[in-house]
């Protein structure tokens, strides 16, 4: 029976049923509800879809769909397009099938679940052509697309009639589309594949490469020079082959891949062409890591590196080579070596070409056809090789520089062991390397040194201790044995040994030779001095002569004896040495030894048997001697006499007859001195005197002089006779004045000795009546005489005469009588001379001015100027006053013509001149502006035709000039004048139109006044081109000096236009209210740049003012401008000041106080504050701040000094004061300045973040004086030394007001008229501030005077001027 818990059960499962029942038949009302809206129509519009579709969902990555060719726009994968509700229609119908029948299924439903098996075959069809296009595509990187983007297009166009046309009830698909499709996929996969392997093999031989090393070092191989070379050869030769090898396998691959894009379309070979160069660039940094990992390997092996040492790479010997020891091979010839290793390595890549330049698609085909690789590689070239590439690289000169650096270091140390001491342990002593010690075995000049020993006469101890010295080091020489390491290096000394040990041998050869010399020589020598004295003083003298020589002999073996008697013993011992040292001496030599004392004594004895001999001849030769000489003296008194009666004195002998007498007599006396000599040897074996005849010297004293008058003579006669029959144009005066002069000299002096001699005074005589008429020959031959001087002469002498005949001579001259008018010549010669100044003055004129070019220079490439006349006016200058003093000259007359031409050809040289300077200064000017500016020209049209045709003109004339640039031919020549001065009119004329047209842009913004007029017809010609204008908006506005500009069509603007203004210098910046429209006249919307300027700091002031009163200041510093910091706060310090004076006028005595501990605070706070870390912008804000709030304290204090009690206090009314009234302007109140009476706007002029001026007494008073000028509109005059800051206190004034300050520094090159231009600007703008400063002594017409007078008077309330 049930019980109670089965009833529970079936009552619990009932209701579960329930539950279950009534959520199935919600779920088939919803579906069946679901399925209303889907009807057969519809049904048959979603089989109606395409096949598929394009997504970009699959695995690839979101950037290489992007990355994808515009082949595919819309998507990159294929997709099926099976429609999603129909599957799910599918999974509905067949799960309420297995209600069996409980839920009935709406009949088209049930139709299409018939054909699911259908519908899924197709789609199972479908997925296998999506699933091999997705492969291909997935295979391929997004570059790769590009590059079978042929092959992709054509698989499209087979597939796109399953993305159009066939849908999913089309017949046919099975057999025909997806076999088709399937087939043309698998095709273009199998090519995908085969450039895949063939991508993968390319890089293998990259990988190939990169790891190839370019040279061999073996370990534990020292190399020497020639092998090591050999080595590194072959190295590179095999690196070659395998190099040319894997670029030939790589070249290979890339050609059979090429075939599947040959015939590409130029997009596919242009992808063709990055391919190739992908694949160059790999190839290039396989090659660059292979270069870089052999040149690292040699730079390790030389330098080493932080895990091992250097590699002891070469072997070097030490040797002696020219006189120094040196390494074999030089560390040159190394470093050469590894230099060559280190490029040649580098060369080595040579061999492989770019592929980009024989890969080309032209290349390849063309190689195709030619099937030549060496045709090929012979294709011109468009890229730089591998190895220009790779040689310059940085990374390779870097390391090429530390294998360089190495060797050098290497080179460095090794000098050092050639150089200076180094340590080398040996049983324990510290000793100098042992080149170092016998270093002088090759560095002294054996020869030289053998020389100087000779002559140093060194004994026989030195040659005994040096000879055991040189066999002492050669001792220790052949003991030593080092081989030592330097760096990569290791040092060889066998050789240098042998060397050395040879030296110290042939130092020994060379001492003992010159001691076995010396001792042969010794040896010969005396035996030699005893044979020859011996024959010479056992032989009888035959004369006086002989006799002495043979008693002087005799006497100094006498007195010399002991000296030769020490000399045999040095020569026994120097033999002894030379035995001593085995040396083998001459047999000759030791006789000669042995038989040396011998000699000796026997010699001794022949000295005394020839003293008796000697003595027995002196007897009989002193008799002889006596009766000679008395016949000497005899001979000589007679000689005197003859010469004092026959010597040649008188004037009536010829030259040559004297020169015999004298001739004669110098004889004579040569032959007593010759007889005198004879007698002096006897005279001095018997010590007899020497007898002086002064009569002998007077004879010899007079045959002299005598020889020099008549050498004189002699002279004179001849230089006369040559002058004297001579043509007289020919003759050479101040030759003849010389050479009479040196004469008359010689003459003079010897005049001293011969005075009475008649052919003395005949001489002297001569030699003044020539000098006498020397001026007058010098008259006669002066260049500068003319043939009408002599004609006057011929006329005063009434003689006819042709001086410029042959005939005409010296002797001529004196034959007719000019001698005897010497005044005469010499008033024409002199008038001649005057006349020859100003003869070769012009002649200069005519020369210089033929050489004289105006400087022309090029201009702008198309025209010619003028560049430079300051040296043509110079030298005009000096010709000018040159011509005016020869018309002064009484000599005028000879050259009337020729200077009046000069002068007016230079006068209109001049005149032109300073008129084409005039013309080009002009034509300057204007040229820049309508040539340059279209639209100035189509403003001025009538003088832009007219500047066009002055154009013209002055090019013509200036190309003349250019061609032919003389001065002289230029300004002459015909209509120069009247074409230059039409020139000059017709500028003139162009340049006041221009003026008037610029005034009329003036008055629209009148602080043009304050812009040049270059400046200004930039700005109007560039006024389509706001950006352009930019540069010039600094002259305009004091502040601000960029615009921030919007360019057309960035915020849907068609204009440009300004958002705000920006001082550059830190980078401030304030927004615009509304933006400003750059389109138009630059005038008008400049105008309405200032406007927005100044509503622009009406707005930012109240918005800064109600930011002050927030806690947090270090924001309202950041944020605010500098300059309405400054304004916000002058004015909140005149209401907190206001107050408090009202507060003590209450009764609070202490208000004042209060509020100046409050102001102290608040400058504490921002010290504080400054002293932090702050940007640029922050800080010069601050700094400007505190420095008015710093004085604003300073006037507190003063008020609290004066007793100031009420707002009405003069002390409190003289201090400038900022009120802001909240009841008027646009943005919630303007700001007024007041001081004692004035009341004034603020003027909302921009002034930029540029600081302010410590504020001090004086400088409030100046304020106080020029801020009451300005309200009454006068001026003001500032008056104190120059650099007191009488300029910067007025700038600084407007800044407070905010106004346009324009400081024109006056000079006395300033033009009054731009002073009035100036108060143009300033009496149209009221808020333009003008301050003249360094005024001059000005000349002014009286409308400028009376200008000044009106703008002063202030027109219509306009601002004040004030002037320093």
């Amino acid at each position: 029976m049930p019980t109670s818990e089965t009833k529970e059960a079936e009552i619990a499962y009932k209701a579960l049923m329930g539950v279950v029942d009534e959520y199935m038949a919600g779920c088939y009302k919803n579906w069946v509800g679901s399925m209303g809206a889907l009807d057969s129509s519809t049904l048959q519009a979603k089989l109606d879809k395409p096949l598929m579709k394009r997504t970009n969902h699959t695995d690839t990555t979101e950037r290489e769909f992007l990355a994808v060719s515009t082949f595919n726009v819309k998507g990159v994968f294929l997709q099926c397009n099976f429609d999603q509700d129909l599957l799910a229609l599918f999974t509905e119908v067949q799960y309420w099938e297995k209600f069996h029948g409980e839920f009935s299924i709406p009949y088209h439903a049930h139709d299409l679940y018939n054909q699911k098996a259908k519908f899924n075959a197709m789609r199972e069809h479908v997925m296998r052509i999506v699933d091999a296009y997705n492969k291909i595509l997935c295979d391929l990187s997004a570059v790769e697309r590009r590059l079978f983007s042929d092959h992709i297009r054509k698989l499209d166009k087979r597939i796109n009639q399953g993305l159009q046309k066939l849908t999913w009830v089309s017949k046919g698909i099975i057999e025909h589309y997806v076999n088709d499709c399937c087939a043309h996929c698998a095709e273009i996969y199998a090519i995908v594949r085969r450039f895949k392997e063939g991508k993968q093999r390319i890089s293998h031989q990259c990988r190939l490469a990169s790891s190839m090393l370019l040279l061999q070092i073996d370990k534990n191989v020292t190399y020497a020079h020639d092998i090591f070379e050999a080595t590194q050869a072959a190295r590179r030769t095999e690196m070659k082959r395998r190099l040319q090898q894997s670029h030939e396998i790589t070249q290979l691959e890339l050609r059979a891949i090429f075939t599947n894009f040959c015939d590409g379309t130029s997009e596919v070979l242009r992808e063709w062409r990055e391919f190739v160069k992908e694949i160059d660039s790999q190839v290039e940094a396989a090659l660059r890591q292979a270069v870089k990992r052999s040149l690292q390997a040699l730079s390790r092996a030389i330098n080493g590196d932080a895990m091992s040492e250097p590699q002891t790479l070469f072997c070097l010997k030490l040797v002696l080579e020219n006189g120094r020891i040196d390494y074999k091979p030089t560390m040159i010839s190394l470093t050469h070596l590894v230099n060559i290793v280190a490029k040649e390595l580098i060369s080595t890549i040579a061999v492989v070409p770019r592929l980009c330049d024989i890969l080309s698609p032209e290349t390849v085909k063309q190689s195709s056809v030619a099937n030549d690789r060496s045709d090929c590689s012979a294709l011109t070239k468009r890229h730089r090789s591998f190895y220009s590439t790779i040689s310059n690289d940085e990374d390779m000169l870097k390391i090429v520089v530390q294998i360089m650096n190495g060797m050098s270091l290497a080179a460095t140390e090794l000098q050092r062991h050639l150089e200076r001491l180094f340590v080398i342990v040996c049983d324990s002593i510290f000793r100098r390397s042992y080149w170092e010690r016998y270093k002088t075995l090759w560095e002294m000049d054996k020869e030289a040194y053998i020389r100087r020993y000779a002559k140093a006469n060194r004994s026989l101890k030195h040659y005994d201790d040096d000879v055991t010295k040189y066999r002492n080091q050669q001792t220790k020489i052949e003991h030593e044995d080092i081989s030592h390491v330097v760096n990569f290096v290791q040092l060889d000394c066998a050789l240098l040994k042998e060397q050395l040990i040879s030296h110290c041998q042939q130092w020994r050869r060379n001492l003992l030779g010159l001691l076995n010399k010396n001792a042969s020589q010794g040896l010969e020598y005396l035996h030699n001095l005893f044979a020859d004295n011996t024959r010479t003083l056992c032989a009888t003298p035959s004369d006086l002569n002989e006799l002495s020589d043979k008693l002087r002999i005799l006497l100094d073996f006498r007195s010399n004896s002991q000296v030769i008697e020490t000399k045999i013993l040095p020569i026994e011992e120097m033999y002894a040495t030379l035995t001593k040292f085995d040396v083998q001496v001459a047999s000759n030599e030791i006789v000669k030894l042995q038989e040396l004392r011998p000699a000796w004594k026997e010699f001794l004895s022949m000295l005394d048997k020839a003293q008796h001999a000697l003595d027995k001849a002196k007897v009989n030769m002193r008799r002889d001697l006596e009766s000679n000489l008395e016949a000497y003296c005899q001979q000589v008194l007679q000689l005197r006499e003859q010469v004092l009666i026959e010597i040649p004195t008188s004037q009536e002998l010829t030259p040559d007859e004297a020169f015999a007498v004298i001739h004669d007599f110098r004889h004579r006396v040569e032959a007593v001195y010759l007889r005198k000599h004879d007698l002096q040897a006897g005279l001095d074996i018997f010590n007899m005197e020497s007898p002086e005849h002064r009569e002998l010297k007077d004879t010899e004293r007079d045959l002299e002089l005598a020889n020099q008058i008549w050498i004189l003579v002699r002279d004179w006669t001849r230089a006369f006779d040559n002058w004297k029959t001579g043509r007289f144009d020919e003759l050479d005066i101040s030759e003849m004045e010389t050479v009479a002069g040196q004469f008359n000299k010689k003459v003079g002096k010897l005049g001293r000795d011969v005075k009475r001699w008649g052919i003395w005074e005949a001489m002297r005589t001569k030699l003044t009546e020539f000098l006498q008429t020397m001026p007058l020959i010098q008259d006669l031959r002066n260049p500068a005489m003319r043939s009408r001087h002599w004609d006057a002469l011929k006329r005063d002498l009434r003689r006819n005469f042709d001086e410029t005949s042959a005939e005409f001579t010296l002797e001529t001259v004196f034959s007719i009588g000019l001698s005897a008018v010497p005044d005469l010549i010499s008033e024409l010669s002199a008038n001649a001379n005057k006349e020859l100044a100003i003869e070769e003055t012009l002649k200069e004129i005519e020369t210089r001015w033929g050489e004289i070019d105006i400087d022309i220079s090029a201009y702008k490439e198309e025209y010619f100027k003028i560049r430079s006349t300051d040296d043509l006016f110079q030298v005009l200058e000096d010709d000018a006053v040159a011509l005016s003093t020869m018309k002064a000259s009484k000599f005028y007359g000879s050259f009337k013509s020729r200077i009046d031409k000069w002068e007016g050809a230079l006068a209109l040289v001049s005149e032109v001149i300073e008129l084409i300077l005039t013309v080009q200064r002009k034509w300057i000017y204007l040229e820049s502006i309508f040539m340059a500016s279209e639209d100035i020209c189509k403003q001025l049209p009538k003088e832009s035709s007219l500047f066009i045709e002055v154009n013209a003109t002055f090019g013509h004339v200036m190309s003349n000039a250019a061609e032919q640039p003389n001065a002289v031919i230029q300004c002459t020549a015909t209509g120069m004048l009247e074409t230059v001065t039409c020139m000059d009119d017709k500028l003139e004329t162009i340049q006041k139109s221009l003026d008037s047209y610029l005034e009329t842009k003036r008055d629209v913004f009148p602080r043009f006044y304050f812009v040049s007029d270059d400046d200004l017809l930039e700005i109007l010609g560039q006024s389509r081109e706001p950006l352009l204008v930019q540069k010039h908006i600094k002259k305009c506005f004091e502040g601000f000096k960029v615009m921030d500009i919007i360019p057309p069509g960035k915020q849907l603007n068609r204009n440009f236009e300004a958002t705000g203004m920006r001082e550059t210098s830190t980078g401030e910046t304030a927004a615009f209210v509304s933006n400003v429209v750059l389109d138009g006249a630059v005038e008008n919307w400049l105008v309405e740049l200032e406007h927005a300027m100044k509503k622009s700091m009406q707005q930012l002031l109240a918005v800064s003012i109600q930011a002050h009163r927030g806690k947090d200041k270090e924001k309202w510093i950041t944020d605010v401008q500098g300059q309405l910091l400054i304004t916000t706060g002058s004015i909140q310090w005149t209401n907190d000041c206001s107050k408090a004076l009202g507060s003590i006028s209450n009764g609070k005595k202490n208000a004042l106080r209060q509020l100046k501990k409050k102001q102290v605070a608040y400058l504490t706070r921002l010290t504080d504050m400054i002293r932090g870390q702050l940007p640029r912008l922050v800080r010069t804000k601050l700094v400007a701040l505190i420095t008015m709030e710093i004085h604003n304290r300073d006037v507190m204090e003063r008020m609290i000094k004066a007793g100031c009690s009420s707002v009405t206090d003069f002390d409190w009314l003289c201090q400038l004061r900022f009120l802001f009234n909240k009841e008027e302007g646009q943005f919630g109140g303007i700001c007024t300045v007041r001081q004692t009476n004035c009341n004034l706007d603020y003027g909302y002029e921009y002034q930029g973040n540029n600081g302010r001026l410590v504020v001090t007494p004086l400088t409030d008073r100046c304020v106080l004086t020029l801020l009451t000028a300005k309200f009454l509109n006068r001026g003001g005059n500032p008056l104190g030394p120059a650099g007191t800051g009488k300029t910067e206190t007025v700038k600084d004034l407007s800044k407070n007001l905010a106004m346009y300050c324009v400081v024109i520094n006056c000079s006395d090159g300033r033009e009054p008229e731009s002073i009035q231009k100036a108060y143009w600007g300033s009496n149209n703008d009221v808020f333009v501030y003008t301050c003249l400063t360094d005024t001059q002594a000005w000349t002014l017409s009286r409308s400028v005077v009376y200008f000044l007078a009106y703008a002063r008077l202030g027109l219509g309330g306009a601002s004040t001027s004030s002037t320093e």
